[in-house]
């Protein structure tokens, strides 16, 4: 069986992965308490009435991530955030203070989320390679890093707008549509990343690293590295295929050296340089 090398895949597909529709039903559940604040005060105009509400629907929060066993941390993080706002809203008497602390999150993220893209590390990049498995993969691809760097300046551009429109209902009093516009929040952020994947995949199009390693780190590059055997002068000793089974294979009929891939992924290499310093016929070659 060949061995699987990564450093060969373009960009992952954009697919319903377990992890994004996790997300997306943790998203959703978790901002019930800001739309059960914004019905009830839209419907009652009590501070009172809406934040009791709030607090509820966090209980009510809090208890299905306990049943269903997520995070702890993260549980008592979503309860202390309603907490606070609950809190601003009521200390202050103004229903619009319930929504400052995503306000201030948002101004704050909105610049830091612009240098990451400039510094070459957009968050999108991070998000896809959590997604498929592979964090830091997509880094080591100029064409990779490029095509997230581009793309990532979609989801900034929306947050920002998004940031500036609920300033702006913030300054003005505007507690229905703020709350509104906070309940769309995660759904603009899902809609945008999803498109701005889309646009990486595409800008990546079928750009495998091993047809131009210019493209890609040096680190990226060891894995491209090449394995040869001279059949003229291998003898069948089968060293190879003891010392790095992974990388060698023996021919059923007389026992020469058999590649199973030319170039193996980075972590068989040094099994691989092994077995060509053992190969008592010096019948292994690499090229790097």
């Amino acid at each position: 069986m060949a061995a699987r090398t990564t450093t060969s895949d373009p960009a992952p597909a954009l697919a319903p992965t377990p992890e994004l529709r996790e997300r997306l039903l943790v998203g959703a559940v978790s901002g019930a308490p800001i739309g059960t604040f914004t019905i009830a005060i839209s419907a009652t105009g009590s501070l009172v009435v809406a934040a009791g509400a709030a607090l509820a629907a966090a209980f009510v929060v809090s208890c299905w991530r306990i049943a269903t066993r997520r995070p702890g941390r993260t549980t008592a993080a979503v309860v202390a955030v309603v907490v606070l706002q609950v809190t601003l809203a009521a200390v202050t008497g103004n229903a619009a203070n319930f929504f400052l602390p995503r306000i201030l999150w948002a101004v704050v993220w909105s610049p830091v989320h612009l240098v990451l893209i400039l510094a070459g590390r957009p968050p999108l990049g991070w998000a896809v390679g959590r997604l498929s498995g592979d964090p830091g993969q997509w880094r080591r691809c100029a064409v990779q890093r490029r095509a997230y760097t581009l793309a990532s300046l979609l989801p900034w551009s929306l947050a920002t707008v998004e940031m500036v429109v609920a300033l702006w209902l913030y300054t003005h009093g505007q507690v229905a549509l703020l709350g509104s516009t906070e309940m769309l929040t995660n759904g603009i952020h899902l809609l945008s990343f999803l498109a701005a994947w889309r646009i990486a995949v595409r800008l990546i199009g079928t750009h495998r690293c091993q047809d131009d390693p210019r493209t890609c780190s040096p680190e990226e590059r060891k894995s491209l590295m090449r394995l040869d055997i001279d059949p003229s002068r291998c003898i069948g000793s089968g060293v190879c295929a003891l010392t790095a089974p992974e990388v060698f294979d023996q021919n059923d009929s007389d026992g020469t050296a058999l590649l199973r891939h030319s170039e193996p992924p980075s972590a068989e290499w040094d099994s691989a340089r092994l077995a060509a310093r053992s190969c008592p016929a010096a019948a292994i070659s690499i090229s790097e």
